[in-house]
């Protein structure tokens, strides 16, 4: 099925002539209120060519898609989850940035190379790639905007990973996953393809059966609580800004008090805007609430263990490589993240990639996205599973530890004033009561940066310093061991808090339930580290292919040996129960149903606190008013 383009179709008119003012493309335009979301978009990014403005209850082409819930967001673009009325079916329409709409946009080419080779069911159900069921273009106050109709599907690789399947020490699960995405990488390079960026955040689990399709709006709505949201008030524009100043001066020259009103005078600049004109400091280009995503906890019992491969705004031609890819340094390559022009990228990005969602998916650990310096933790894995770096990254690797090592160790040095004559610290010390400050000891000075790279011919060492006198699969079996142990602990103890007495799988104990995970032993973890050494290697060429790690002994022996150990499992844990229409059994299961409402709805409470306490004392300021104690 080809790629259908309905050009210039235009949603709902602004619903607001006012534009806010744009003098500065790096300028903030709204005010940062919302602490208690999680998972949410730059709210920043609702600006001319960038994200189109969406709430919960909009209607997208006219009457066609109905708006129920955000699915996920990212800087690129919105998931949401809607319901077409027409044929009662769910759909994920997924809406581009403006500046990221582009008819001749590579994501566009490589999507139709995709249903070149098969229609959107048969590429899922096949070889577990997500394309497509149709596109169309809409027209907002941000711009022209691109938009992808997609099958509903369930959380993220990692959320499964982490959520999911704690519930149930599905070994067989991890398994299956691990060889459904390897196969779908397959289908993809047979096509001269590569994804570009294969991440866990860029699969998503399929839904059972007919997914959500079974369930009219008004079921849905009772299966799942609202979202918690958040207000979105946009910062004054600089015309405005100009305006209360003037108000503000001819208010001084007229009041008789000038004094009282430069102290009632507030930062315009930090304000939001609360206009009637304005819908109380709404801008056109933003939507009124910014919404947490779907929490899909709430939906365990439609979720599958079936994969589907997502996004393909990084994935390119191999006759036509890019410079460089955005994927987040801990799945990169080395080419990407320490790599020049003298190594290009290719297939070979994508095998690292595999290999690292193995690992993740069958462990658990192995990743580290957020914060800075993500790439010496990236460098870290390498040299775990790989060995030491060598040429042609290591000069570059080498160049950023040396920096970051020489940072520490000027950091680490006795300041130039001592702390007792350094008056500031001194006085800044005694307002805090900390007693005498205490100056660190220096760290070691390290290395030079050309004893780092080291000349040729040299036995190359780890700029990490992690040196073993393990051979490679040795390292990556103990470091496999290790994340193995400290995975069980941590689904062990989740798994006793989900686990009460009066549940039907409390006779049997997590930490037998998740022998499955375990029972395979040293084997399947050898197993496991030899499938992954013949992807951690340096050079490209030197990876194996996908249709050889497909054949590996780990997809096939351990296929079988988790086969049998799970089906003794499934027999003692049975699928968690839909909680729609289950009955809350004592005062244990109560507090549990409260506190879930609690965490999903922090902001809801609160106010309903506030309100009901300010209720509480105006009944009783009145009755002490109305009926005076004798």
């Amino acid at each position: 099925m080809s790629v259908e383009i309905t050009a210039n179709t235009s949603l709902d008119a602004p619903r607001d002539d006012k534009a806010a003012e744009m003098e500065d493309p790096n300028r903030r335009l709204y005010c940062d209120l919302w602490y208690d979301l999680e998972h949410v978009e730059d709210v920043e990014n609702y600006r001319p060519g960038g994200l189109h403005p969406v709430d919960i209850g909009d209607w997208i082409l006219g009457d066609r898609f109905e708006v129920f819930h955000k699915l996920g967001s990212g800087g690129f673009a919105t998931a949401w989850l809607c319901y077409e009325p027409a044929v009662k079916k769910w759909k994920a329409i997924k809406i581009n940035r403006a500046d990221a709409s582009q008819e001749d946009s590579s994501e566009f080419r490589i999507i139709k190379l995709l249903q070149n080779a098969g229609d959107p069911s048969s590429l899922m159900r096949d070889h577990h790639i997500a394309t497509p069921l149709e596109t169309f273009y809409i027209e907002g106050p941000n711009g022209r905007h691109l938009c992808t109709v997609m099958p509903i599907m369930g959380p993220t690789l990692r959320e499964w990973r982490d959520n999911h399947l704690k519930l149930r020490f599905d070994a067989k699960s991890i398994n299956k996953v691990c060889y459904q995405l390897t196969k779908g990488l397959g289908f993809m390079h047979d096509h001269e393809i590569c994804h570009g960026d294969f991440q866990p955040a860029n699969v998503l689990m399929q839904l059972k059966d007919d997914g959500l399709d079974g369930l009219v709006p008004e079921d849905f709505c009772d299966l799942i609580t609202f979202p918690p949201t958040e207000r979105i008030f946009r910062l004054p524009t600089k015309e405005e800004r100009q305006r209360a100043e003037e108000e503000r001066q001819r208010a001084e020259e007229e009041s008789k008090d000038p004094d009282e009103d430069r102290e009632e005078d507030r930062d315009d600049k930090e304000q939001p805007v609360e206009d009637e004109d304005d819908d109380y400091g709404r801008s056109p280009h933003a939507p009124k609430y910014l919404v947490q995503p779907l929490n899909w906890d709430e939906l365990n019992n439609l979720i599958s263990d079936n994969v589907a491969i997502v996004d393909f705004g990084e994935a390119f031609e191999t006759s036509h490589p890019p410079k460089t890819l955005g994927i987040p340094d801990c799945y990169a390559a080395p080419e990407i993240v320490f790599g020049d022009d003298s190594v290009p990228l290719g297939i070979g990005c994508d095998l690292w990639s595999l290999a690292s969602i193995i690992y993740f998916t069958r462990t658990g650990g192995f990743y580290y996205t957020g914060g800075i310096q993500t790439w010496y933790y990236a460098l870290m894995w390498m040299e775990r599973l790989a060995g030491a770096i060598p040429a042609p990254y290591r000069r570059h690797a080498a160049e950023a530890y040396h920096e970051m090592k020489m940072k520490e160790y000027e950091c680490s040095l006795p300041p130039k004033v001592p702390l007792e004559e350094d008056s500031f610290a001194a006085a800044f010390n005694a307002s805090l009561d900390f007693g005498p400050l205490e100056e660190l000891a220096p760290v070691e000075k390290p290395p030079s940066l050309s004893e780092m790279i080291q000349a040729d011919g040299g036995t190359l060492k780890k700029l990490t310093d992690e040196e073993t006198d393990l051979s490679r699969i040795e390292e990556i079996e103990k470091w496999l061991s290790g994340d193995l142990e400290a995975s069980d602990e941590m689904y062990k103890d989740e798994a006793l808090e989900e686990f009460d007495s009066d549940d039907d799988r409390c006779n049997a104990s997590p930490d037998d339930g998740h022998k499955d995970i375990r029972e395979s032993g040293d084997a399947e973890t050898s197993a496991l580290a030899d499938l992954l050494s013949k992807l951690f290697l340096y050079q490209p060429s030197e990876r194996s292919s996908v249709a050889e790690i497909l054949k590996h002994p780990w997809f096939q022996e351990s296929r079988e040996r988790m086969t049998a150990v799970t089906a003794v499992n499934e027999k003692r844990l049975p699928e968690p129960k839909s909680e729609k229409g289950q009955l809350i059994r004592g005062p244990v299961e109560l507090w549990k149903r409260v506190k879930k409402l609690l965490l999903a709805n922090p902001t809801r409470v609160s106010r309903y606190f506030w309100f009901s306490a300010v209720t509480v004392l105006f009944i009783g300021f009145t009755k002490q008013l109305l009926f005076p104690p004798f």
